[in-house]
Formats: structure tokens, sequence, C-alpha cells
């Protein structure tokens, strides 16, 4: 496997195609600055912020909707339609966050683009993806995601679904924002085309995520355990637990 070689030869080879690449190569690693900017650690906290905005509007519309609502009627449409309106551009922020991403796994399952480009155990530098051992000394180089070594026909399904559900999405924003009133959103045609992409965007987003997490299950009970890193599940729990670790502590230091 590709991802078994020694630290030493894959070092060697990707400085050996950083200094021959063509401009080919050069399109594949113009990424980098993209997904490092998206991983800078503002982003954790953007998401904290993101889940309490959705937890506030899910939690109103849904109170709302079960008839808890002690406002006149007419108040309590618009309230609930402003809520819809928050949920749905939470969604989308959310969406535009992750399209870099899934814009660069569709773009690497065709080899004319990048060399070596879809094939299983290449990164989407076209390098052999190393073990989790090896992240620490190719962190800046790869990307070790076990996503890359799926089979081509499974990560062109995840790829293609979650793409769907993105710009599903922002037809979505797009129509909630020309249909925004409570009236005009729940009469037709404007219940019909924000349903119909919010529905679509949703089934799509579980379908393919679905498929992922199968997909990443089994060929991690078919690995070592330590081959590839924490899935993103492990590290929100982490980050949490570092969370609220260091709150202990200065609760304790201040007592």
């Amino acid at each position: 496997m590709p991802g078994d070689r020694d630290d030493e030869a894959l070092l060697s080879e990707f400085s050996d195609r950083r200094v021959t690449s063509d401009a080919t190569d050069r399109r594949c690693l113009g990424w980098d600055p993209v997904l490092s900017m998206l991983a800078q650690p503002i982003f954790w906290y953007a998401g904290v912020l993101w889940l309490l905005g959705v937890i506030v509007a899910g939690g109103g519309y849904v109170l709302t909707l079960g008839g808890a609502c002690v406002w006149s009627t007419g108040l309590c449409d618009e309230f609930l339609n402003d809520n819809i309106q928050v949920l749905t551009a939470l969604f989308t922020a959310v969406n535009l966050y992750a399209l870099p991403g899934r814009l660069l796994r569709f773009y690497g399952l065709f080899g004319d683009n990048c060399d070596m480009y879809g094939q299983s155990g290449r990164s989407w530098t076209g390098l052999p993806v190393p073990s989790s051992e090896k992240r620490s000394l190719l962190a800046e180089s790869y990307d070790p995601s076990s996503f890359y070594h799926l089979e081509w026909g499974t990560r062109a399904w995840i790829a293609v679904l979650l793409l769907i559900s993105n710009f599903a999405q922002y037809a979505n924003q797009g129509f909630h924002a020309e249909f925004y009133n409570y009236g005009d959103s729940m009469s037709w045609p404007g219940d019909l085309w924000n349903n119909l992409f919010f529905l679509l965007s949703l089934s799509t987003m579980v379908a393919g995520l679905l498929l992922e997490g199968w997909a990443d299950a089994k060929l991690r009970v078919a690995n070592p355990p330590t081959r590839f890193p924490p899935t993103a599940t492990h590290l929100v729990i982490q980050r949490l637990e570092k969370c609220l670790s260091s709150f202990s502590s200065s609760k304790t230091e201040a007592a």
C-alpha cells in the first residue's frame, strides 16, 4: 500500500515533485491557501456561534409551530417565518464553508486535471496518502483523510451528492429571499420552490454523509486503528473536552 512506505521515501518523492511540478500540478497545489485558511481556529469559534444560532432559531421555530406563541396570530406567523429565514441563512453559511472542500473532492475524481488524481490511496496532491503516524512530518504536504482511500465510484457518489446539496441550498436561499413574507412563502408558488429545494438539499446531504460514514467505517475496520486520523466527530469531541477542561481549571484557580 502507498501509505506504508517509509517517511524518507515519501518526503523525497514530494520534494522531487515540488521541484519538477508543471503547471497542472501547480493548479492542484493552488488549493493549499484556501484549505489552510478554512482550517484556522477562528472557524471553530464560528462553528460554535453557528450551532448556538441553529439552537435558538430552531427552538423558536418548534415552539411557535407547537402553539407556544402568546402573541396575535399575525405576529406569531411572522415570528415563525423569521426563524425559518434565520435557519435558511445559517444552513447556507455552512454550505458556503463546505464548498471548497467538496469542490476539491469532485475536482480530484478526474485524472486529466491532476497527475494521479482519483487513484485509491492518493491525496489531492496526487501523492500517496501517509498513515497517521507520518502526519506530523507531512502535515503541510498531504491531506491524510481516509476519503482518498475509498473506491473511485464511492467517492464519486459522495462528491456529487454533497455538491447537489450545496447548490440546492443556494437555490433554496434565493427562493426564500424572493418569497420572504409569510404569506408568500406559504402560498403558490413560494411554498413549492422553498420546500422543493430545501428537501433536495437535505436529502442529498443526508444520503452523501451516510454513504461516506458507512464507507469510512468499513475502511477503518479493514485497517489498523492508527492508519487514519480521527474523524470529524472525534475532533469535535476532543475540542469540547479540551474547552471543558480549560473552563474547569480556570474555575478551580479562581476558587
